[in-house]
């Protein structure tokens, strides 16, 4: 089980299922707040995009310029 999940493909299809839920539920929680009406599409568009940058990060994808953001030596 341990070596299913150290899969990129796994991690980063479940980090793009967290940003989606993020991403979707932080625009249907401001318009709540606002006292606006739902509208799916921007909030599906903005998990989409939530979605997209959580499967990269979860995937590693980014892992060398976080540690070049931090001042870590990079390989």
């Amino acid at each position: 089980m341990v070596t299913f999940f150290s899969l990129g493909l796994i991690r980063g299809i479940l980090g793009q299922f967290v940003g989606f839920a993020i991403g979707y539920g932080l625009v249907a929680g401001i318009r709540s707040a606002q006292g606006l009406d739902q509208k799916p599409d921007l909030a599906v568009f903005i998990g989409a995009v939530f979605g997209l940058i959580g499967f990269l990060l979860a995937a590693g994808v980014f892992s060398d310029w976080i540690k070049w953001i931090r001042g870590i030596e990079t390989p």
